[in-house]
């Protein structure tokens, strides 16, 4: 059976695995599969935020990222997904990126390739911004740009591996309403029929961007074919904490060497070696108050949520 995968765009997701540019360029990489008959194939995700109004220095940005993607093999597969700041086609940003003679060609799996700025003939595109009133934070002057995009290299429009299934490109939240240019997206201007006011509220509460999804489709099948489901491990007494976390195992069962402290940006905080007790005591003292995730190292686990709180 062929598997599908979502790959979803949250706007200003600014976590920093792996750093390119010093300044305000940010990236993160994610390997998401191996195929097995190709092991030099992955899926890269790229996530970019370019948060500087200069179109130079955005350019700038951008050539640094294609320098790093000339060191992959040609044959990967990528996704770059963030908020570029990117006006028009014609900016020296997107051209760099789209540019044939790169290692890795991006391209826009939408085609909807044109001069985006204060433009209702791709209003549908637009992602920015939602709202015309201060008081939320970010920017306001209403629904007028596309600054958000997914993008995927050249192979993943034609190889059956892995492939962009055709018109699932979305804006989420974006119902293609002409009435909704330079509107806030829960204004009665912005209806229509994908999305109703419930999903509009929430969005325009979120943040000033939309986001993007589009669907990949591959031909390969599942590694595994059948997931744990037998609660393994779980949180002894309240999942908010203070100093110290109990995590009851059922020694039997869990297989795990390992067990991972994440916060909600996907950074691993913390290590802890499972040592055959039916009690860990995690000290999470030096943690900052936030939301956090347990993840058992062989990942067919359903994490753990706890709260740190002082």
């Amino acid at each position: 059976m062929k598997k599908k995968l979502l790959v979803i765009l949250i706007v200003c997701f600014c976590a920093i695995n792996n750093v390119v540019s010093q300044e305000t360029f940010k990236v993160m990489f994610y390997n998401l599969l191996n195929f097995p008959d190709q092991s030099s194939s992955k899926i890269q995700n790229l996530e970019i935020i370019l948060e500087d109004p200069n179109p130079d220095l955005r350019f700038q940005m951008v050539d640094d990222l294609t320098t790093y993607l000339s060191t992959f093999p040609s044959t990967d597969y990528v996704v770059l997904g963030g908020d570029l700041n990117i006006y028009t086609n014609s900016e020296p940003a997107f051209l760099e990126l789209t540019d044939v003679t790169n290692n890795i060609t991006f391209v826009d799996p939408a085609n909807r390739v044109g001069n985006w700025h204060n433009n209702t003939a791709y209003l549908d595109v637009f992602t920015q911004s939602t709202r015309t009133q201060t008081g939320l934070g970010g920017d306001i002057g209403g629904f007028d740009d596309r600054f958000d995009f997914i993008l995927t290299s050249e192979n993943m429009l034609t190889n059956p591996d892995i492939f962009y299934v055709t018109s699932s490109y979305q804006v989420f939240g974006n119902n293609g309403n002409t009435n909704c240019y330079n509107q806030e997206i829960n204004s009665n201007s912005c209806n229509g029929v994908d999305f109703g006011l419930t999903i509009r509220n929430a969005l325009y509460n979120m943040s000033d961007h939309l986001p993007v999804t589009l669907e990949l489709q591959t031909n390969e099948t599942l590694s595994t074919s059948n997931f744990n489901i037998t609660p393994t491990f779980s949180i002894s007494g309240s999942n908010i904490v203070k100093d110290k976390l109990l995590i009851q195992l059922n020694t039997i069962a869990f297989k795990s060497d390992f067990i991972f402290i994440y916060n909600i940006l996907g950074q691993k905080i913390e290590s802890y070696k499972v040592q055959n007790l039916n009690l860990l005591q995690l000290n999470v003292s030096n943690l900052s108050n936030g939301i956090y995730y347990i993840v058992a190292s062989n990942f067919n686990l359903n994490p753990l949520k706890f709260i740190k709180a002082n």
